[in-house]
């Protein structure tokens, strides 16, 4: 495509200066539209023409000389470059205070005239592309949703768009200038302050959800805050806002929920944990009742037992398998025939093994009760011994549960301390005596140093329970 000759205007009151200028141009190949010998003249011809530059002598007949003819030419955003045969102080503070591109002083030659009619039009068509740009950039910004502004060091906005005015609820005139900071509440505003501190030599962005006082209410807003992408403006940010309040009384609302939900899942739950456990203390009862002189064997091997597993730190989950699966850790002895129990001699080999089944007995019987713990299989456990003597499956140390090991040193010190058909009492000192000689043969050793540690601290007693 063709590019278009620029066209220029000559503003000169000497003709003969003004006519050679003319050919001189001409020759560059520019077109030379005009010679105008007053501002006046200028300003009529701009007014009626497309004008690409203007050549400006700054000594001019009529009212106005050459610099304020160019002042109001400016207004049309057409580049000048300003002649002057006299180039001292008066005149160059005059003409810097102007946005003239270029100076020439007379007697100029043809290089120095080409050369700043090229420069001032490439000036003037790269800041019109900025212009244009930049026109574009502010239509895009202003057509978006979300607020958007430029704050310097201090915090303070120099841009603001039309919707960040509403946000703020302030008119944009009155915004700019403005602290950002000064619509925060007060500890966000010490929240905001450090982290553009941490950043403040970081190119990536980052976010922050901020409460922002607007037209006198509290709304939420997110922040995505990045530097300013002009290199010469590092010290300044570009500014997102997102309103976030329906957002935020969404979520405070699904949280209420949740939090009420909760509560009455877990009063629900403690209900639940409460039928268990009198369930289970109901099936307790049923063995206490069918075998008398067992009487509170299962409750007080759970009480101790639930002891030792607090002693040792034990998860909540493992504190209450061992408390439930010590209740009914002997329900096998239901299919174990009375009389078996209650023979007030000790057993032969036959009658032994008979009453060894009884923890797979139990197992049976709890297997397809689905407790949230272990309970089955920790009464299936709880005679097995850490070296492989017990029963039924003659399992060692790891291969039983931690659970189980310490039902079986709970149950063998209630099991001596208490009356039994065959004999009276031994007492809880030969009870604690016998386990602690076992200790490491068939009892795990930190769980008899802790059994020994709550009798002989005095932190627990059977009589307790």
């Amino acid at each position: 495509m063709k590019l278009k000759t620029p066209k220029i205007l000559i503003v000169e009151d000497e003709r003969i200066i003004a006519e050679a200028t003319k050919h001189i141009i001409e020759r560059f190949g520019y077109q030379v539209i005009g010679i105008a010998k007053s501002g006046e003249r200028a300003i009529e011809i701009i007014q009626q023409q497309h004008v690409d530059l203007v050549l400006m002598d700054i000594i001019l007949h009529g009212k106005m000389n050459g610099i304020e003819a160019g002042t109001i030419i400016q207004k049309f955003d057409i580049p000048i470059i300003f002649i002057t045969a006299n180039a001292n102080d008066k005149n160059l503070h005059a003409v810097k205070f102007t946005d003239a591109y270029n100076l020439l002083v007379k007697p100029y030659n043809k290089v120095d005239l080409k050369a700043a009619i090229e420069i001032t039009l490439y000036k003037h068509s790269m800041q019109l592309q900025v212009k244009n740009s930049e026109k574009k950039y502010r239509t895009l910004i202003e057509s978006l949703k979300e607020g958007i502004g430029i704050i310097d060091h201090n915090y303070c906005f120099f841009y603001a768009n039309h919707e960040l005015s509403k946000i703020i609820g302030l008119p944009e005139e009155k915004l700019i200038g403005s602290n950002l900071l000064k619509f925060l509440p007060e500890r966000y505003q010490l929240k905001l302050r450090g982290i553009f501190e941490n950043k403040h030599n970081s190119d990536e962005a980052f976010e922050i959800s901020i409460p922002i006082i607007s037209s006198g209410q509290n709304k939420f807003f997110k922040l995505k805050i990045t530097h300013f992408l002009e290199k010469l403006e590092t010290n300044k940010w570009f500014v997102i806002f997102n309103d976030i309040t329906d957002l935020k009384i969404t979520q405070t609302v699904l949280e209420e929920k949740v939090f009420e939900r909760t509560n009455e899942l877990n009063k629900l739950n403690s209900q639940l944990s409460k039928i268990l456990e009198e369930t289970v203390q109901g099936l307790s009862r049923t063995v206490e009742i069918r075998d008398p002189y067992t009487a509170g064997h299962q409750r007080k091997v759970s009480s101790l037992s639930t002891e030792i597993a607090k002693a040792l730190n034990l998860t909540n989950f493992q504190i209450e398998s061992v408390k439930f699966a010590g209740l009914v850790h002997d329900i096998g002895n239901m299919k174990i025939p009375i009389e078996i129990l209650h023979r007030p001699r000790k057993l032969n080999k036959a009658e032994l093994a008979l009453i060894k089944i009884h923890p797979k007995i139990g197992y049976d019987l709890l297997k397809n009760i689905h407790f949230p713990w272990p309970v089955a299989d920790i009464v299936l456990q709880h005679h097995e011994k850490i070296n492989g003597s017990g029963y039924p499956n003659a399992l060692e140390f790891d291969d039983i549960l931690k659970e189980a090991r310490i039902i079986s040193v709970a149950d063998t010190i209630e099991a001596i301390s208490s009356h039994r058909p065959y004999r009276g009492s031994l007492g809880i000192d030969k009870a604690l005596d016998f386990v602690n000689a076992k200790k490491g043969i068939l009892y795990d050793p930190e769980i008899v140093d802790c059994a020994l540690l709550l009798f002989k601290s005095n932190k627990y007693t059977f009589s307790d329970v």
